[in-house]
Order: structure tokens, then sequence, then C-alpha cells
């Protein structure tokens, strides 16, 4: 009896060592350079898989509950939307996380993500159901997951608005090399580069001038020479959402809209930690 419980015990705090590795940054962090300004006593740090996994299993049954009535099915039980926000990148904690730039083949993402699941759940009682339900959510077979899929856009948006308005994210072309390259421009004026592997998808913002192409423009910045990391963000969840989707689920496009529109002009920086009061101080 001892050593059988010893045995679960022990498995359960491998699951917890394997689920803490989701603490890892996320790769559009990586990608652009986002630096961690966690050392000037700021709210804002390189985000985690594991932070960005909680924050849209907050999020979606929020903005679902509020702008029920714009949805197709106004009975989704909210902590559907909740479970599907925590496991939907569960097997990052194994793979890493990974960006559209990467151009990683679909069929090998998902044979990865299947190993990684069974990695950190093989064995536990729980196995079986996780894997169901995940594997729900990547098929997108019902509702939920769709809303979900949403919010997992969403909240890239946001975060990286909440970034643009405490002056991190801020990109910049610099033309006095053999080729444009892009920038990502500190606190210090210092213009630091990023993966050369995004300059295919910022380019198509930038003239030749290196002024910042507006059109159609929810998200910008006053310079005109400088382009809000925010923006792409925003533009590439906007293009999933409409390609992954169409005409089946036109509501879930419009929400993300609504809520990244009043993002791109919401005073994130007044919720800088530093000007946080907690009641219980530490």
């Amino acid at each position: 009896m001892f050593n059988a419980r010893s045995a679960k015990a022990r498995r359960i705090c491998e699951f917890y060592a394997m689920m803490y590795q989701m603490y890892q940054p996320r790769a559009f962090c990586y990608r652009y350079a986002l630096p961690d300004v966690m050392t000037r006593e700021s709210s804002l740090s390189i985000q985690s898989i594991a932070e960005h996994s909680y924050l849209v299993a907050q999020l979606a049954p929020v903005v679902y509950a509020e702008f029920r009535t714009m949805f197709k099915d106004p009975n989704v039980p909210l902590l559907s939307l909740m479970l599907y926000g925590h496991i939907h990148d569960t097997p990052e904690a194994i793979t890493g996380d990974s960006a559209p730039i990467d151009k990683m083949p679909r069929a090998d993402k998902h044979s990865a993500e299947a190993a990684a699941i069974q990695q950190i759940y093989g064995g536990l009682e729980i196995f079986e159901e996780i894997k169901k339900e995940f594997d729900r959510y990547e098929a997108r077979v019902d509702y939920a997951t769709q809303i979900v899929k949403m919010h997992d856009a969403l909240e890239l948006v946001l975060y990286t608005q909440l970034c643009v308005r405490n002056g991190v994210g801020l990109l910049t072309m610099v033309a006095d090399t053999d080729r444009p390259e892009y920038r990502i421009i500190l606190d210090s004026g210092e213009k630091q580069p990023i993966d050369p592997r995004t300059y295919e998808e910022i380019s198509e913002y930038f003239n030749p001038d290196g002024t910042v192409k507006l059109d159609g423009a929810v998200v910008k910045h006053e310079s005109p020479y400088i382009l809000p990391v925010s923006r792409i963000m925003y533009d590439h969840g906007l293009a999933w959402l409409q390609n992954a989707f169409g005409a089946d689920a036109l509501e879930l496009v419009e929400v993300y809209q609504i809520v990244s529109a009043e993002a791109a002009v919401f005073p994130f920086e007044e919720y800088n930690l530093a000007n946080l009061k907690p009641v219980f101080a530490p």
C-alpha cells in the first residue's frame, strides 16, 4: 500500500514539474525580442505560456458572458470555456511554443502535441478525460472550443497592446544597411535587433522611406515611423479567424474587433504594478 501511494505521489510530483515548464516564454517574445522589464518595477515581463493560458481561461467566460446576446449559442457553460482555456496550450510545457513564422508542418505539430499530452498525463487517472477534451479543442468540434480559440488570439492583442502602452513593443525600420532591417525600440532609445524570420511579416507594414502604412489600422502610433507590435498581432488574429471560421462565425470576428478596438485606446499603463497598492502588502 505504501509503495503504491508513494508511486502515485511521485507521479504527481513529476506532473507538477512538467507543468511548471509552462513558465517558459512564448515564441513571439523571442521573435520580437520583447525585453523583460520586471527589473524596472513594472507589471510587464516576457509572457510565459502559463500566464497566457491562465489569462485565456479568465478572459473567455467574461467576454462571452458580457456579449452573450451576440453569440449564436447563449447557453455555453462558462466552466467549459475556462477548462479549454487552461488546457489549450498544455503540450507546450514539453514542446515549447511555436509561431507561424516557424512554418512547422501541421501534422508534425499535432504529432508532437499528442506525444506531449501522453508524457504529461500518461499513467494518471485523469489522462483519458484530458486527452478527450484536448482533442476536442484541437478539432474545434463544438462552439465552446471555437470561442476559446478566438480568445487565444484576442489575449495576444491585449497583452501586446498592454506592452505598447507601457513603452515596450515598438518596431521601426533601419534602412542604412544593404537591405531594410527591423528593430524594437527599448526605453533607452536603443534599437535592438529582432529575429530576421519576422521580417517577411513586418515588411508589408512599411513604405520604402520607413513610414508605416496606416490604412485601415485599428492599432497605430502617433509617430509615422513606429509600428506597434500589437498591430501585427491584431491583423494576424483577424486573418486567422476569418480563414478558420469564415461566414460560419462572423460574431466571433465581430467580438474580437470590438474588444481590440477598445484595447487600442485603453490606458493599460495605469494598471502597471508599479502603481498598485495591495491591501495585503508584502
